[in-house]
């Protein structure tokens, strides 16, 4: 090894030498402090408990189908946060006879949370918990492991059997909401179908078949018809009166005269208005002797004109049928888009339902399945005990720490002590500080009691002790 590195030791343990008090009694003061703060801490006993929440997937895989999966490492965070809650706390401490309903607010909040700094919740793979409990006895210790477990248990079991029942409860609702809305539905559809029966899609070839059929009969009906007013009329044109053929014909004259009288006259003219007058009259007295029954006439024209009434009859309501008919395959299209709307819309609310339906169904076995195996959803590894020795540090390790902590005190003081001291020791350090080299050094004399002051005096044969260079 090169000389500086011996030169630099050599003046490390030369200081250590000089700062042996200030490393020393650090080293011997700290253990006993150890063992002091070991003795006086108060003591703690903690209890555990270990369980298994085994995953309803895993529990139960022939109904994984109907169970909510939900990771309970997803969860920790929130049961942590529920367990050290006033609401969980408080009960323990009620049961635990820490509290009551005359306990001060302060110290309740004394009590709470010295509570929530007791207890700790781990969580070890994704099933097993562990819950530890400090306290100043291995009863009390025990005891409130015991009540925090009963509240944890309950809390951890009645969440899925909330969410099943509040799951149950909102679907129930919606059933009996879209129950009516369905039900609303169908009448709807059903009373558009019997209001539109004719006019429905699978009837729109036969009513396109009745509508050919109809034009058909209905111009053979008017063919039929205009013959038997030909038969009638020529009936009647046969047997009418002497008479009236006499009036008809001094009709005809008069009109005739009529139409002379007024190419030379006016028609406020008095022959014109006689000569109208008369054949207002003439008229009148025709059509009178043609709205009386004629006895002459025989059961060959009765026959026709029943059977022209009948013409008429069969035509009219041919031509009702006809419009009637029309007016439905006209409006074909607008009942076929209404009718698909409200099918689409009661398809949708069927769906609807029965979706609903199978979730409320599910939701009920899953109900029961937590009330069926709620004793066997959660396994206990390890019961809450109570300790039979305190889970405080051993004394042993205090004294340990007692002594690296004396020698890492030591070693800083001794360190800041010779940081701070700003005497000359070595000759090399002079040289540095008054850039010139050393030629000799003069032992340090210690001074004679009663020598004399004077430099005349003689000594006398003393010889002056010498004392060694300190370095």
């Amino acid at each position: 090894m090169p000389v500086q590195f011996y030169y630099n030791l050599y003046i490390i343990l030369f200081a250590a030498w000089r700062r042996r008090y200030l490393l020393v009694i650090p080293v011997l003061v700290m253990p006993l402090v150890g063992v002091t703060v070991g003795l006086l801490t108060p003591k703690e006993y903690e209890s555990r408990t270990t369980f298994m929440v085994p995953q309803d997937a895993n529990q139960t895989p022939t109904l994984k189908d109907l169970i909510t999966q939900e990771s309970l490492k997803d969860r920790f965070a929130v049961l942590e946060a529920l367990l050290r809650s006033r609401y969980v706390l408080d009960g323990v401490a009620r049961d635990r006879g820490l509290v009551n309903d005359e306990t001060p607010p302060a110290q309740r909040d004394a009590i709470m949370d010295w509570l929530s700094s007791a207890v700790s919740l781990r969580l070890i793979g994704d099933e097993v918990i562990e819950i530890k409990v400090k306290a100043d006895s291995a009863a009390n210790s025990a005891g409130l492991l015991e009540a925090i477990s009963r509240r944890f248990f309950f809390n951890l079991l009645s969440k899925g059997r909330q969410s099943a029942e509040s799951s149950e409860r909102f679907l129930q609702s919606q059933l009996e909401s879209r129950r009516s809305e369905l039900q609303a539905a169908e009448q709807l559809l059903a009373d558009f179908k019997r209001e539109h029966a004719s006019a429905l899609p699978q009837q729109q070839s036969t009513n396109v078949a009745r509508l050919y059929g109809l034009q058909e009969r209905y111009a053979e009906s008017l063919i039929t018809l205009q013959q038997a007013k030909a038969r009638v009329d020529q009936l009647s044109l046969g047997q009418e009166s002497q008479l009236a053929r006499q009036l008809d014909e001094k009709l005809q004259l008069m009109r005739t005269e009529l139409v002379l009288l007024r190419a030379r006259y006016s028609d406020e003219h008095s022959k014109v208005q006689s000569l109208r007058y008369q054949i207002d009259q003439l008229q009148q007295e025709f059509e009178q002797l043609k709205s009386q029954p004629d006895m002459a006439r025989g059961p060959e024209w009765q026959l026709a004109q029943t059977q022209l009434t009948e013409a008429e009859q069969n035509a009219a309501g041919l031509k009702s049928q006809l419009d009637g008919l029309d007016k439905v395959v006209d409006s074909q299209g607008d009942t076929e888009r209404q009718l698909a709307e409200l099918e689409r819309d009661l398809a949708v609310k069927r769906t609807l339902y029965q979706d609903l339906l199978l979730r409320y169904e599910k939701a009920k076995v899953t109900g029961d399945l937590g009330n069926f195996e709620q004793g066997e959803r959660i396994k206990v590894i390890d019961k809450p005990f109570a300790p039979s020795k305190p889970s405080n540090y051993p004394l042993w390790l205090f004294l340990l720490a007692g002594i690296v902590g004396g020698l890492g005190l030591g070693c800083g003081l001794a360190l800041v002590a010779e940081l701070a001291d700003a005497s000359l020791r070595r000759s090399d350090q002079l040289a540095s500080l008054v850039k010139a080299p050393v030629l000799s050094r003069i032992p340090y004399c210690e001074p004679v009691p009663d020598y004399p002051s004077n430099s005349d005096h003689t000594l006398d044969g003393q010889v002056l002790p010498l004392s060694p260079e300190p370095g």
